[in-house]
């Protein structure tokens, strides 16, 4: 496993390139974007107040740039998070989170179906955030619960588009921010 993620962390700092979040745009033009997940997740807690998350579901996310506003890349993701919220025994609030997952992704350029694309997405990175339950239900060891969850994130997404030689792309070179919100139907196991 430890061998996996040191070549997964190579590739993706060696090919020096852009993009973050596991649902990501593919265009080259600024480097923030914002998004909107529906997503289902298992949480498993480790400690009084750190957790793993496995999650996924759909997602849609555009860039704030100028230039691509008009494109829109909508697609599926699965990903792994390590969380750690910042108040004790309660598995919501405040949280930091790193992550690591696959996405597909098609994009979409307004008025111009002829120019869209699919993309594959591999996206490490950090996220801060905010868990609001908007409905819980416990039964023994497991909460069932519906959340809103505001983010930020910051990270690095490679990707592979049909008829590209190169794996990652690597022409912008820096780290991509994303502003999202997520509503999530998960269960927590303590």
């Amino acid at each position: 496993m430890k061998k996996i993620l040191a070549l997964i962390l190579f590739l993706i700092f060696h090919q020096n390139p852009t993009k973050a979040d596991v649902v990501a745009p593919n265009y080259l033009k600024g480097n923030i974007s914002g998004s909107f997940e529906l997503l289902m997740s298992l949480e498993k807690t480790v400690s009084k107040n750190e957790s793993l998350l496995l999650w996924g579901g759909p997602g849609l996310t555009s860039s704030f740039t100028k230039n691509n506003s008009r494109t829109l890349s909508l697609g599926g993701e699965l990903a792994m998070e390590y969380r750690r919220y910042l108040s004790l025994n309660t598995y919501h609030k405040f949280f930091l989170g790193w992550y690591v997952g696959m996405g597909y992704m098609h994009d979409i350029q307004h008025g111009q179906s002829e120019n869209s694309i699919n993309h594959i997405i591999l996206g490490i990175g950090f996220k801060v955030g905010y868990k609001q339950p908007l409905f819980e239900k416990t039964r023994r060891n497991r909460t069932q619960r519906i959340c809103l969850e505001p983010y930020t994130s910051a990270g690095l997404t490679a990707y592979h588009k049909p008829g590209h030689v190169s794996l990652f792309n690597s022409e912008k070179g820096a780290l991509w921010f994303n502003i999202g919100i997520r509503i999530v139907f998960e269960r927590v196991f303590n």
